[in-house]
């Protein structure tokens, strides 16, 4: 799906099923793993940085980090807390 897609309509496409939204279901570990790299990127300098939704997915809209992608300091941030992005989001495979 395109970024103008997903910038459009992401309140919506949020509200589907994993399913329907072409991911596959979170499994609790994968989101116990999302829930520790939040933390990580809280510790390195992102102290915003909210918490997983079910899904394994960021609410990053209305924080400081909605419109930095992957630069700057999130850059950083997730170079050093990659070990626990267990959904690939952020520092592993999916981008």
């Amino acid at each position: 799906m395109g970024r103008q897609a997903q910038a459009s309509c992401g309140s919506i496409l949020s509200q589907l099923p994993a399913a329907a939204q072409g991911r596959t279901p979170v499994t609790p570990a994968a989101l116990h793993q999302e829930v520790l790299f939040a933390g990580c990127m809280r510790q390195h300098g992102l102290p915003d940085w909210p918490d997983p939704r079910p899904d394994g997915t960021f609410p990053l809209a209305g924080t400081p980090y909605a419109n930095e992608g992957k630069t700057g300091p999130v850059l950083t941030a997730t170079q050093a807390c990659r070990q626990y992005d267990g959904l690939g989001e952020f520092g592993g495979s999916r981008s």
